[in-house]
């Protein structure tokens, strides 16, 4: 049947459609030659890439238990990685083939109502502006919809198709399976199969693939996970679409932001940003006449629906069940999940009106709205889209990979931003480590370990977590285009910064003590909370010599048996010592060497990632964060006699 819709295609169609595959073509090429890989479309991608390197359906991150990995689209982005090694090219190309195919979707729509209005609006979606920011670069959004919209399609256009039925069950699932807001379609779905009234045998086996790839999906893409990270993977969902912004994402947010009308009015200006202003207006009210047509045609039908008749319902009643979600719970990331509101918009305009029997009137009117959105959003779209001075997606990516050659062979990266620098770890092939979770000081007191912070453009530090980087430690430069950076982690600062703490014990402070409470002051310089630091470090700057330091702590159970590390650096060498940790009252004397005598020395109490425990009443009681307080106890006079 699909076929023999597509050979009735007329002249008409065929100009439509070779002028709507230049758009497509044009698209695609700007795409690929000037969009920026995204940094989220780049972690995700390391799922792909590993699922086709090594079997294993995981990323080259920190465990994120709230990461969705998009597995569907990810089969098939992991396909252009292995044909075109990973670069930001290739990044885009999935997203491509699945804009191509929700282009085949509106061709055939066009020559199953006759009508030419489908491509033209298939043109006006091409060129919005949030179409080309999220639609490509690894996002999930298109190749989700793109899914669910072919499903419904083999479930309408091939009725009674027992394959047809099966291959739906299986695009919806794969759609739900790629963006769990997807869940969405579910409602449309059963208004349609109440409407095509399918057989018993025929249900059972859509319900049949639906289930069965959704289940298969969800083990691939959890199976890993502990019962605690699964518990975290439903919290995390329903605070995306509950209607308040905060929860584990943006916790300072929740107080300002989580009145209802605020967030309201939050979600109302991200997609009036989409529309261009008073467009917004105009979306909405075509939409409440589409709902009312649809509606419509269900309560005052005469004769069976025709399979066009059909589809429009389902895009309508989906269009309305989207909006009405993203309004009244959406929570996280309005313009791109206000993306698919655009997408089913553009649809279900281009076949209003084939299903209702306009006047030819009508239908003229129809078609300049359409062309008046191509040609108010086309000038304010290509304003932006102008490539910059930084050049195209291969010119960077080049001059990154100059960067990357500068580095040593062996180095332990560190990232800031979301994620550890995904964009650099991409390009690198590696696993980068976070810098406000990681132990940095651990790895900068090894000998012979090079050690570089990777910065990205787009992503800036909070003003917090800017200044404490770069009052923590002395960094050297090697690298820098356009806002991407390369530093070397050179040492730490001693000035009294925020995070040392340079000391000079002289003879009149020998029994100072300084206490640090990670506690009170840590979650007030990092975004997000959890950021913290398991180390301390004392910058000694006493010449008269230090022969006994005293470290004091109290350890909750959690710590029972775990070690403290100290050690011990003066430019010349160094000196580690491990004491294990007991519950309770700890007390520790350490001796220093006596080849450290006299020098200006850098001490480090190193509380490893060893010492930290994921037990559930160790984490709910905050209890892997100690207070130690270190004192000096003695000093060495100049005879080198004790006093």
């Amino acid at each position: 049947m699909v076929f023999g819709i597509l050979s009735h295609m007329t002249r008409s169609h065929k100009i439509a459609i070779a002028i709507t595959s230049l758009v497509a073509i044009g698209v695609s090429t700007y795409i690929v030659l000037y969009n920026f890989f995204p940094f989220d479309g780049a972690f995700s991608s390391q799922a792909a890439i590993n699922l086709y390197k090594h079997g294993t359906f995981t990323l080259n991150y920190r465990p994120n238990s709230t990461l969705q990995t998009l597995l569907p689209f990810q089969i098939v982005n992991g396909f252009f990685f292995t044909i075109f090694g990973n670069t930001f090219s290739a990044a885009n190309l999935a997203n491509i083939l699945f804009y191509f195919f929700l282009f085949g979707l509106f061709i055939f729509l066009s020559c199953a109502c006759k009508s030419v209005l489908p491509l033209i609006a298939f043109t006006a979606m091409s060129l919005n502006y949030a179409f080309f920011m999220y639609g490509f670069g690894g996002y999930g959004e298109i190749p989700a919809l793109t899914y669910g919209l072919l499903g419904v399609a083999c479930l309408v256009f091939n009725q009674g198709s027992t394959r047809a039925y099966v291959l739906a069950g299986i695009l919806v699932a794969a759609a739900i399976a790629t963006k769990w807001v997807l869940f969405l379609i579910l409602p449309p779905v059963c208004l349609t199969l109440v409407l095509l009234k399918p057989n018993r045998r025929l249900l059972l086996y859509f319900l049949a693939a639906l289930l069965f790839t959704f289940m298969l999906a969800c083990y691939i893409q959890f199976a890993c996970y502990e019962p605690c990270e699964l518990k975290q993977i439903i919290q995390n969902l329903i605070y995306q679409n509950t209607p308040h912004f905060g929860g584990p994402y943006h916790p300072q947010k929740a107080a300002s932001i989580n009145a209802y009308p605020s967030r309201l009015k939050e979600v109302w200006d991200a997609y009036s940003d989409m529309s261009i202003g008073v467009f917004a207006l105009v979306k909405i009210g075509l939409t409440v006449i589409m709902a009312f047509v649809a509606i419509r045609m269900l309560f005052r039908r005469k004769a069976h629906l025709e399979t066009t008749e059909v589809f429009f319902i389902f895009l309508a009643s989906f269009l309305v069940v989207y909006l009405a979600w993203a309004f009244a719970f959406n929570s996280r990331w309005h313009i791109r999940r206000m993306l698919n509101t655009d997408i089913l918009f553009y649809l279900s305009i281009g076949l209003l009106p084939c299903v209702v029997r306009f006047r030819k009137i009508i239908n003229l009117a129809v078609c300049c709205l359409l062309f008046l959105f191509c040609g108010f959003l086309g000038p304010f779209l290509l304003q932006d889209l102008v490539p910059s001075s930084q050049g195209c997606v291969m010119t960077r990516e080049r001059q990154m990979r100059q960067g990357l050659k500068l580095l040593p062979d062996e180095y332990n990266a560190y990232g800031n931003g979301f994620l550890e620098a995904p964009r650099w770890s991409f390009l690198a092939g590696r696993n980068f480590k976070d810098l406000f979770r990681d132990s940095v000081f651990y790895d900068c007191i090894e000998q012979g370990c090079d050690n570089f912070i990777f910065f990205e453009g787009e992503i800036c530090f909070h003003p917090a977590q800017r200044d404490l980087v770069y009052n923590t430690f002395d960094l050297n430069r090697i690298f820098n285009f356009h806002g991407f950076r390369i530093c070397r982690i050179q040492g730490f600062n001693n000035d009294g910064k925020v995070y040392v703490e340079a000391i000079d014990f002289s003879r009149a402070g020998a029994a100072q003590s300084v206490t640090r409470i990670h506690g009170k002051t840590r979650n007030k310089m990092y975004r997000p909370s959890q950021f913290e630091y398991n180390e301390m470090a004392v910058f000694l700057d006493n010449k008269r010599g230090l022969p006994l330091l005293e470290v004091e702590f109290f350890a909750d159970e959690c710590h029972d048996g775990k070690n403290l590390r100290v050690a011990i650096l003066n430019g010349q060498g160094k000196y580690v010592e491990d004491f294990k940790v007991k519950k309770g009252e700890n007390t520790f004397e350490i001796a220093l060497p006596e080849e450290f005598s006299r020098s200006e020395i850098d001490m480090y109490l190193l509380l490893e990632k060893e010492l930290k425990n994921a037990a559930h009443h160790c984490t709910k009681e905050n209890a892997n964060r100690i207070s130690l307080e270190y004192k000096m106890i003695r000093l060495v006079a100049e005879s080198g006699e004790l006093k």
